[in-house]
């Protein structure tokens, strides 16, 4: 009975949160791929050009995901350094990534600063990470494996923007690696729907 009224107490809890709702925030890669559904896109960026690229790069369609990359130099960067990453030319820039395919309920990836060259890992730098609903995420990591994210919506992600707190002309430059793209499976999203999720993982919004 103690269990029962529980329950109601957090789905009431969650129906009240409803119109607050927005994305929750996962920083643990296991955690996240466990609530993706099968048929999800994985792009590892190993077959980016090295060095300048002028414009924007087109991936997938993978099982109907598609994204473009862009910056707002319209500069991107291809790095050598961790088995090829996506970056941008300048450390000012801001790196984004919009979803042209089906709809993404579900993107998640490394998303760190890098040194001028190769394109290694920066210890310490700060990285925002915004999607297009407003939610914002900011972090530092030690490590690369500090800097995983994933982020599940209960509406479409039409795009997310990384930035760096690089200005000073040699980094750290926004940079993505291993990146996820997918939907939830069908009962996260109903945990979505009532809120629950808001209760048992942290969720961050502007």
């Amino acid at each position: 009975m103690k269990r029962l009224i529980t329950i109601c107490v957090i789905i009431a809890i969650g129906a009240m949160a409803m119109p607050s709702l927005g994305t929750t925030v996962y920083t643990d890669e296991t955690t996240f791929t466990g609530v993706l559904q099968a048929g999800y896109y994985l792009e590892e960026f190993s077959s980016v050009p090295m060095g300048q690229i002028n414009g924007t790069l087109n991936f997938g369609p993978v099982n109907g995901f598609a994204d473009t990359a862009s910056s707002s130099s319209n500069l991107l960067y291809g790095t050598p350094a961790n088995g090829g990453s996506l970056s941008t030319e300048y450390d000012t820039d801001t790196l984004t990534i919009t979803f042209t395919g089906v709809p993404v309920e579900a993107v998640g990836g490394l998303f760190f600063g890098t040194d001028f060259y190769p394109g290694n890992f920066v210890s310490g730098a700060t990285v925002r990470v915004t999607l297009s609903d407003g939610t914002v995420e900011e972090y530092s990591g030690i490590s690369i494996n500090d800097t995983f994210r994933g982020f599940v919506s209960s509406s479409a992600i039409s795009s997310m923007s990384i930035k760096t707190s690089g200005q000073t002309g040699s980094g750290p430059y926004p940079t993505v690696d291993h990146l996820y793209v997918g939907v939830p499976e069908p009962a996260t999203i109903a945990l979505l729907g009532l809120g629950t999720l808001s209760l048992l993982r942290r969720k961050r919004s502007a």
